[in-house]
């Protein structure tokens, strides 16, 4: 199948979440980038969704955890990244 070459708003709208979450492949990736720097709107929506992420990045940085719950949460991430290999 051939790889697409370029994006539609429609289409970079709908990825803008995985693209901020760093989920897209390298192509997409590029793809998505490729688009935002042609396209006044959906950067500008990028922009603004960044911007939120961000937010609600620092604020859950500044709610206190339970003690170990840290160490538990890493644990299991380890645990399941042996388990896929």
């Amino acid at each position: 199948m051939k790889k697409i070459d370029r994006l539609t708003c429609e289409e970079t709208f709908r990825r803008l979440d995985d693209y901020l979450d760093r989920e897209l492949d390298q192509h997409e990736m590029a793809l998505v980038r490729k688009h935002l720097k042609a396209c006044d709107v959906c950067e500008s929506e990028y922009v603004f969704e960044d911007t939120i992420f961000n937010v609600v990045r620092k604020k859950l940085w500044q709610v206190p955890l339970p003690e170990g719950l840290r160490d538990r949460v890493f644990a299991r991430l380890e645990e399941m990244q042996r388990n896929e290999s």
